[in-house]
């Protein structure tokens, strides 16, 4: 990072990892990532770190099994309505130097958005007879 904490960029314009090789520590990302104590905030209660694997309160998943799907049928939307509008930068990652309790606040807002989006996704569940019955779609 540069002297306000911003990550550097290389030539290309990629941020790239170096880790701390003063301490010899944490030298691969995958090595920070599995350590909780660091990286914890990374992985949320509904879809995990998903670059590295997919969690549900704690349960991996596997991509296409019931919880992936479930997670991906609500995944553009909440983002959309929990946080993209009003907690993410211009990159699309979550805003730093936040207070604990503007983060508490923003899990709070999360935790309802899937309330919220809930009647936009269920229909994307449904197989096509459903929705036929249902909604009257041809």
């Amino acid at each position: 990072t540069d002297n306000n904490g911003k990550l550097l960029r290389n030539d290309k314009g990629n941020i790239v990892y170096i880790g701390d090789e003063e301490n010899n520590k944490y030298l691969k990302v995958s090595s920070l990532l599995d350590d909780k104590n660091e990286s914890g905030k990374l992985f949320g209660a509904t879809g995990g770190f998903q670059a590295i694997k997919g969690t549900m309160f704690g349960l991996e998943y596997k991509p296409g099994s019931f919880l992936d799907k479930l997670t991906e049928t609500y995944a553009g939307q909440h983002d959309l309505v929990g946080g993209q509008l009003f907690f993410y930068d211009k990159y699309g990652n979550g805003k730093q130097g936040l207070s604990a309790k503007q983060e508490q606040y923003i899990d709070y807002f999360s935790i309802g958005a899937v309330g919220v989006v809930t009647p936009t996704t269920i229909p994307h569940t449904l197989p096509i007879e459903v929705m036929n019955l249902l909604f009257g779609v041809k």
